[in-house]
């Protein structure tokens, strides 16, 4: 897994025109990323009391910050907070707040292994589409409730085939009253909806190691950067983290990289169709 820290030219020059500003005073924010993206593209600039040695923020600060982020479809991938005039490193209070605050932001940017690419037909009633973090989108058929209780019959497909297109384009899903059509890495489940059933839909996430990267960045007046990551991995509910050096790459908005597969619901395309 890369470790690098890549970030948008015009994120870091935000940052650049807070700390010049604040020149002696420290000042500090989160660093946030698209969805799916592998580079941050924005920051929020934190809320702190500030001194020549330290900024210290309030959680609700933070949250403040976190909420404008998601306010603008942005997920938070670390922090970044400056020294003034003096060097870049990262202090002992700085560790801790690394190890404190950044494993909350793993949720956010986990990346699982893809066991399968393609969508499936997994029983009479339910089928996945893979999502490209890894994690599953599951389709369940469900009857209407018998009158009078709370049952039903259970729902089977009516008819399964499956086509093939071109690889590359991005798992995709589209629904109508009559039929769901599934793709994904080049093969295409079409699912006939039997009269009087629904689709339901819900993210499965049957992944047993998950892995994030996190990054704190320091900077100065005189555009000096460190950084570090902060590579956090869950693997069946134990989670370990190890904080590494790593190299800060500032890049230009249209180079902003590939995809890094970290995206929730917005890496799905998810269409409902007329009837």
């Amino acid at each position: 897994m890369n470790t690098a820290l890549k970030i948008t030219a015009g994120a870091m020059r935000q940052i650049d025109a807070v700390v010049r500003v604040a020149d002696l005073a420290e000042c500090m924010g989160l660093l946030g990323s698209e969805p799916g993206g592998d580079t941050v593209t924005s920051i929020e600039v934190l809320r702190a009391r500030a001194t020549a040695a330290s900024a210290e923020a309030s959680p609700l600060a933070v949250k403040r910050a976190a909420d404008a982020m998601a306010a603008r479809a942005i997920v938070p991938r670390g922090i970044w907070h400056s020294h003034g005039r003096l060097d870049v490193f990262h202090s002992g209070t700085d560790i801790a707040t690394i190890h404190r605050l950044l494993p909350t932001m793993a949720m956010h940017g986990y990346v699982r292994d893809l066991s399968t690419a393609a969508p499936a037909v997994e029983g009479r009633d339910t089928a996945v589409l893979p999502m490209s973090d890894g994690r599953l989108m599951l389709f369940t058929l469900v009857s209407e409730p018998i009158p009078g209780t709370d049952l039903s019959e259970p729902a089977t497909w009516t008819r399964v085939s499956v086509d093939y297109a071109p690889t590359g384009a991005e798992p995709s899903a589209e629904l109508s009253a009559k039929s769901l059509r599934l793709m994904s890495a080049g093969v295409i489940v079409l699912l006939e909806v039997p009269p009087c059933a629904a689709v339901e839909r819900r993210i499965v996430d049957r992944a047993t190691m998950r892995q994030a990267r996190l990054f704190s960045l320091v900077v100065n007046t005189r555009r000096h950067r460190y950084a570090q990551c902060l590579v956090v991995t869950d693997v069946d509910g134990d989670t370990t983290t190890k904080l590494v050096d790593c190299e800060v790459e500032v890049v230009n908005e249209g180079q902003s990289g590939d995809m890094d597969h970290q995206a929730g619901e917005q890496s799905l395309e998810w269409v409902l169709a007329p009837a």
